[in-house]
């Protein structure tokens, strides 16, 4: 499209070619260990090779052809990684056995409930019933049981679930025997690598006031402790320990295999304190570090305990501590060491960081030089958390090599769609500068594509009218849409970033 100025959006050039190992990969977040909006079929679709079926819509054989011959689906999948949070797809509930008190109501009503002849009848008096009938009334209440609380997954957990889907699978059952919980209960595909951490949530301990207009009550997001660290779940906030926390990762992850279709995992980020944004003082800084720290000690030593091989270990570092010695932002498992040991570093608490977009660069600047000056220089960066382009782009010329974002996401329930300049991509990005949003009423009418060029084969045959008659009636068809598109867009951005970052090494 030459919309916004008569650029040409989405170009790409042609003579460009695809680095070996991508310098820089995108890392999304995943819902419930899911990518958004796609079923396996759209993964397929769009991260394996074509079988021939032509484009959506087109059903003819030149389209077949050419998708043939498509190799998309390889940068693609080299530029992705998906992020699973143990707050959503590790939490599991707590039963009880419930214990009736003695008393006169509770007595006349095992009584109801208790064989009432010696015939065989179960039931309230008056009331035959068979005892088939009974077993199966007991086995509904103890299906329905309501939890008392919840905790977090362990390897046996895991492997039971893993093993009950088995068998109610085993007519259909196509995974390998080695299959880890990550493939069978969150079914996430064999070709697409993760990281795993605690939560993607940018929210720390503050307090928020509710939407309910007048008299609002003000919310207190607890703190974490010493021990433990406070994440929020589906059911409410919960303490995690950073054992228990990388006896979940194991769970999810189980022991890697030497085939390399099922080395699924990159690594698992360690427990973080959450950052305060109303409370940025020196001393509840401080206090955040040294349990980051202390937690990721904690963790590292339970991992060296562990006779069989775990993923690989991101040590949490908060930019917010960006201005300290390097003795103070990391962990030292072993006390007596005065040099920690780094290999990889997840940088977390971007959005701790509230002034202008320079300082902010400046900050990861700083933080990085820090780390580098480490005997150990890790040997990669990644970027937990950010939600904006300029945010993006800045990291990867930094030399950050993982971004991870919920941007896909919120843009396609927002009803915007990415346009991307590819050919010029500058700190001068703007935000403003890449979005259409297709719930104008200028569309309505619009028979063109989202983008004339760099658009995916899923979305191609789709016009701006038409997504904009589906956002209308209120379609989840359109933000599957929309999602496909903006990440097809974002994964071009990163293939140009990477690409950008060879030719500044060259």
């Amino acid at each position: 499209s030459t919309s916004k100025g008569g650029r040409n959006w989405a170009s790409l050039p042609q003579n460009m070619s695809v680095p070996p190992a991508p310098r820089v990969r995108l890392l999304i977040h995943a819902q419930d260990g899911c990518l958004p909006y796609l079923t396996p079929q759209l993964l397929d679709l769009l991260f394996s090779p074509s079988q021939g079926g032509g484009e959506i819509g087109s059903g003819d054989g030149e389209a077949s052809d050419k998708l043939d011959n498509d190799e998309d689906w390889k940068w693609r999948r080299a530029h992705l990684l998906l992020g699973v949070a143990v707050k959503d797809t590790c939490i599991v509930p707590m039963f009880q056995e419930s214990k009736m008190k003695s008393t006169a109501a509770s007595k006349r009503k095992r009584d109801a409930d208790s064989v009432s002849s010696a015939d065989g009848k179960i039931g309230k008096p008056g009331e035959a019933v068979s005892k088939n009938d009974a077993a199966n009334r007991k086995a509904n209440v103890d299906d329905t049981k309501k939890p008392v609380g919840y905790t977090f997954l362990t390897p046996g957990k895991a492997e039971f679930i893993c093993s009950e889907i088995r068998e109610h699978a085993k007519s259909s059952w196509k995974e390998p025997p080695s299959a880890s919980y990550a493939q069978i209960h969150l079914k996430i595909p064999s070709f697409v690598e993760t990281i795993i951490a605690p939560s993607f949530s940018l929210d720390g301990p503050s307090e928020r006031r509710s939407d309910n207009g007048v008299g609002t009550r003000e919310k207190i997001i607890p703190q974490s402790t010493k021990n433990a660290m406070q994440i929020d779940t589906p059911h409410g906030w919960q303490k995690i320990q950073p054992e228990q926390y990388w006896r979940a990762v194991m769970s999810v992850t189980g022991p890697p295999s030497s085939s390399e279709e099922m080395n699924l995992a990159a690594g698992a980020v360690g427990l973080f304190d959450l950052v305060s944004l109303n409370r940025a003082d020196s001393p509840s800084r401080e206090k955040m570090l040294k349990r980051t720290n202390d937690w990721s000690s904690r963790i590292q030593s339970f991992r060296a305990s562990q006779k069989q091989p775990c993923t690989g270990f991101w040590t949490p570092v908060h930019l917010s501590g960006w201005d300290l010695p390097l003795e103070s932002l990391l962990a030292r498992p072993n006390r007596r060491d005065s040099t920690p040991s780094i290999d990889r570093v997840a940088i977390v608490g971007w959005e701790s960081i509230t002034s202008t977009r320079e300082h902010r660069r400046q900050c990861l600047r700083r933080l990085m030089g820090t780390l580098n000056s480490s005997p150990s220089k890790p040997k990669e960066y990644a970027l937990l958390a950010v939600n904006d382009i300029e945010s993006i782009v800045d990291a990867a010329n930094e030399g950050v090599s993982i971004i991870g974002t919920d941007l896909l996401r919120r843009l396609s329930l927002s009803g915007l769609a990415l346009c991307l300049d590819l050919t010029d991509i500058s700190s001068s990005i703007s935000s403003e500068q890449c979005y259409l949003d297709l719930k104008d009423r200028k569309f309505a009418e619009d028979a063109s594509p989202i983008v004339e060029s760099g658009g995916c084969k899923v979305t191609s045959s789709f016009s701006r009218a038409y997504i904009h008659h589906l956002i209308e009636a209120k379609e989840m068809l359109a933000q599957t849409l929309l999602f496909i598109h903006n990440l097809n867009q974002m994964l071009l951005l990163f293939r140009q970033m990477s690409h950008d970052s060879v030719q500044r090494d060259e």
